[in-house]
């Protein structure tokens, strides 16, 4: 079933964050969903995509397709074929959960990815000498040598906010933020500010939600 619940999950995704900007009075909030080994391999996976961006009014630029290094493995070339196609479409592409599958440094020199997004294990640290967040700080400084958007999840506290921070991170998401909302009520969170940030700190608020089809 993961194949028609994930185009159910696209689709939606893409009506609730056009109708959150159509709510807000501005562009539409960019929203992730995730895909699965078996929808990114799907022969028809271009066409739902094109089909639920049109059926929303979504641009294609507030959409960002995640996938996980796991998800990779299963057919390397004909992974980077699609994803190319989506990015070359002007969707968004991010690498989920980085440093937690099958890591290796040719997925960033190979794939087409815009983000990648740092596991919650690296970032729930305390100890600034962990090891975890010794690897954090070299995943920041990777991501941004290469010129993506570095995203830290599962952001809970604010010493890890200043810690991130410190590290050059600018994107995070997680509880600090905001804890899941109902669609009504992040609608108006959008209404109410649509890019607001944390008093004088860079770290962009990410109240975006996540489409987890897999």
């Amino acid at each position: 079933m993961i194949v028609p619940i994930g185009r159910w999950v696209l689709a939606e995704a893409c009506r609730e964050a056009a109708g959150w900007g159509q709510q807000a009075g501005g562009a539409a909030p960019w929203v992730a969903a995730n895909l699965s080994a078996r929808q990114l391999l799907q022969p028809t996976l271009l066409d739902d995509v094109s089909t639920a961006l049109a059926a929303s009014g979504l641009p294609p630029s507030s959409l960002v397709l995640e996938v996980t290094e796991t998800v990779l493995l299963h057919d390397a070339d004909a992974a980077i074929e699609v994803l190319g196609k989506l990015r070359a479409r002007g969707i968004h592409i991010a690498l989920d959960d980085f440093g937690t599958g099958y890591s290796s440094l040719s997925y960033l020199h190979r794939f087409p990815i815009d983000i990648l997004k740092i596991a919650q294990g690296f970032v729930d640290v305390d100890d600034a000498n962990d090891d975890r967040w010794i690897l954090a700080q070299a995943i920041i400084s990777l991501g941004k040598a290469l010129r993506l958007r570095v995203i830290a999840e599962g952001v809970e506290r604010r010493a890890q906010v200043q810690r991130l921070q410190s590290a050059g991170c600018e994107f995070g998401q997680g509880f600090f933020f905001a804890h899941p909302l109902h669609g009504d009520r992040l609608g108006a969170e959008f209404a109410r500010d649509n890019a607001q940030r944390l008093g004088s700190d860079r770290m962009a608020r990410s109240i975006g939600t996540e489409s987890n089809a897999a």
